[in-house]
């Protein structure tokens, strides 16, 4: 018996867009979007709901990303049982701290992002792998999101 798993991921947005939809949005940045995306490979965090306001997320994983791949984080922040649907707010994107080469073979390298003058007590982090080479794909390991009050 065989089983058969490929990782389904779209190109750079530099490239000519591929992927199984054939619909797919190429002009635009559609992870920015507040529901659905139109890459392969998302990863999606279930809505945070904090206790007391936060100032400031950091967003911190392992990864290890070949060359011709990226990775990109998105985050949704927000305040809970306030009368806005979080169904309606759009993600935003954010940079590493510091700029991450591509990884060597199977070297995972920390990565990190620090989103700073929020005000929010609920939150949802999104993270885009995209390749040009479905045998090449990112890698993501410990992931962690941490809420900081200052």
């Amino acid at each position: 018996m065989w089983i058969l798993i490929g990782h389904l991921l779209l190109r750079s947005v530099t490239e000519s867009t591929i992927g199984i939809n054939s619909l797919i949005e190429s002009t635009a940045n559609v992870s920015l979007e507040p529901s659905g995306d139109q890459n392969d490979a998302v990863y999606l965090t279930r809505i945070a709901n904090l206790a007391q306001l936060s100032r400031t997320l950091k967003i911190d994983f392992g990864c290890y990303r070949p060359q011709g791949t990226e990775t990109r984080v998105y985050i949704k922040t927000f305040e809970s049982g306030s009368e806005v649907d979080p169904n309606t707010i759009n993600f935003v994107e954010i940079q590493p701290k510091v700029a991450i080469p591509a990884s060597d073979v199977f070297e995972f390298r920390d990565y990190s992002y620090e989103a700073t003058g929020l005000n929010f007590n609920a939150f949802q982090v999104k993270i885009v792998m995209r390749s040009r080479n479905q045998a090449s794909v990112p890698q993501i390991i410990d992931f962690r999101s941490t809420a900081l009050a200052t």
